[in-house]
């Protein structure tokens, strides 16, 4: 992959030329400069806007440029985690790169990041790499080279051309490790200094499991009745059985937003039920959703929790299993008591964060192993005022290719990394699904015509939809859903 070589030369008056190879310890730690590079990362997609600021970039400015990317740079990202397998293939990238002066993604014996990821034994799932280098001839600290690799790294994820390129900013990724080594490149008729860094990004299946899961969620929201049949429910009798709710059951509801707190809420939850072998919305302590979303540092005006655990053999999947609990946590919810509160249903929450968390059992007295799911849902709405800019919508649009023809999303269907066209009320611009193909954007009210785009093959990937947004007021209803569903045969 062809790529932009970044580099600054620090001039003077005179240079000196130093081996600068780095001899890292053999215990795969990062190097102190290595931390501080992955913590930038981190404090970028937490707060991209401040990020942005601190390097003189005005944040209303970089709102309006990147319409695709307001979302993310309001609300900001889940810090990815340092991980050791990761940061070994970085380590080994750089290494290689320095060893034999060459500066690409692509290693020379072909391999990609991907390749380099799952030759550490990690089980990567997705993956991409930034790279950085910085030319000097007099010498620079180590610390002070991440400072302006960052910075080079950051702006250009904040290029509006840069469309199909972030990583940084990227909702996909989980895990991470960052490296940077030293050396002498030959840089046209000169030799100079350079430190050449890699950042790794990566993310194992669960993650994106995790993520399939909460777009399911989302589908039953905004069509609980085609959910309930696809489950093998009558929507018929669903109505008879529910006519306080029956507008909610035929009109849908708001989709909910992944927020990063309620993730870590529901993570630490479910981590603390399997270790100490409990299973309960009531944590051991005593402690309730509230107290447990608030100990993250959201402050919620209402919150529910969904929990869910199943026993598989060890040949069933993981993916299997999971749709196995919703469909039993959706056919409870539609079956209630009617005293008791709507939570996957229910219009008022719009935050949520799933997580899944899985183990393998061993049966003492036969010996034989199976696997054991749970899956923990909070849901949310926030006490704290939003950003947001009167008369605009939250636009959530997922891509999909129906696989198996029930009209729906399913796990599996979605459409990661389709280019959509948003076009309307004097705006124009273009955005790519993530991972799990969704695309959030925040619009201001008005008639716009979302269109899915071309493959790089050319085969049609998709449709258009109109949608009116005419909202005034900040409330759930400023939230809009639309589901784009992939048709190559018939370009629908």
């Amino acid at each position: 992959m062809k790529h932009t070589l970044i580099y600054i030369i620090w001039l003077c008056a005179f240079w000196v030329f130093l081996p600068l190879h780095f001899a890292w310890a053999e215990n795969l730690m990062p190097m102190a400069y290595e931390t501080a590079l992955l913590d930038k990362i981190n404090e970028a997609r937490e707060n991209p806007l401040a990020m942005a600021e601190s390097f003189g970039i005005d944040p209303d400015t970089l709102l309006q440029e990147l319409p695709e990317l307001q979302h993310i740079l309001i609300n900001g990202l889940l810090p990815v985690s340092f991980n050791t397998d990761v940061y070994q293939a970085a380590r080994a990238h750089v290494a290689d790169m320095v060893s034999q002066r060459y500066y690409d993604y692509t290693s020379l014996n072909g391999d990609s990041v991907k390749d380099r990821i799952a030759a550490t034994g990690y089980n990567v799932f997705v993956s991409d790499e930034s790279l950085g280098m910085l030319g000097f001839f007099n010498y620079i600290s180590p610390e002070m080279a991440v400072d302006r690799i960052f910075e080079s790294m950051f702006r250009s994820e904040l290029d509006p051309g840069n469309l199909q390129n972030r990583k940084i900013l990227n909702p996909a990724f989980r895990d991470a490790g960052a490296a940077m080594d030293a050396g002498l490149f030959q840089i046209g008729p000169s030799q100079v200094n350079v430190y050449v860094a890699a950042c790794d990004f990566a993310a194992k299946p669960m993650w994106i499991f995790e993520n399939e899961y909460l777009a399911l969620i989302n589908q039953a929201r905004a069509n609980p009745l085609a959910m309930a049949e696809v489950l093998g429910m009558d929507p018929d009798e669903i109505i008879k059985d529910n006519l306080e709710i029956s507008d909610l059951l035929k009109n849908g509801v708001a989709p909910v937003v992944f927020n990063r707190h309620l993730y870590e809420s529901a993570t630490a939850h479910g981590r603390d039920m399997i270790k100490n072998a409990y299973f309960s919305r009531i944590s051991e302590d005593g402690r309730r959703i509230a107290d447990r979303i608030s100990d993250t540092g959201y402050q919620a005006a209402e919150s529910d929790e969904v929990i869910g655990s199943i026993f598989g053999s060890t040949t069933i999947s993981l993916k299997n299993m999971a749709f196995q609990i919703f469909a039993t946590k959706f056919k409870a919810e539609i079956n209630r008591s009617k005293n008791k509160p709507l939570i996957l249903l229910n219009p008022d929450f719009t935050d949520a964060g799933l997580s899944l968390l899985a183990i393998y059992v061993k049966n003492d007295d036969t010996g034989e192993a199976s696997k054991y799911l749970m899956m923990v849902v909070d849901f949310a709405k926030s006490a704290e005022p939003t950003l947001w800019v009167p008369g605009s919508s939250t636009l959530w649009a997922m891509v999909y290719d129906d696989k198996d023809d029930n009209e729906i999303y399913s796990p599996g269907e979605e459409c990661g990394g389709t280019l959509v066209t948003v076009k309307g009320n004097g705006l124009y611009f273009k955005t790519i699904t993530d991972f799990v193909g969704r695309v959030v954007v925040t619009l201001p009210a008005g008639s716009y015509r979302i269109q899915t785009d071309e493959t790089d093959s050319g085969e049609r990937v998709g449709t258009f939809f109109e949608i009116k947004l005419n909202i005034d007021k900040p409330d759930n209803d400023n939230r809009h859903d639309i589901w784009l569903r992939v048709d190559n045969e018939q370009g629908i």
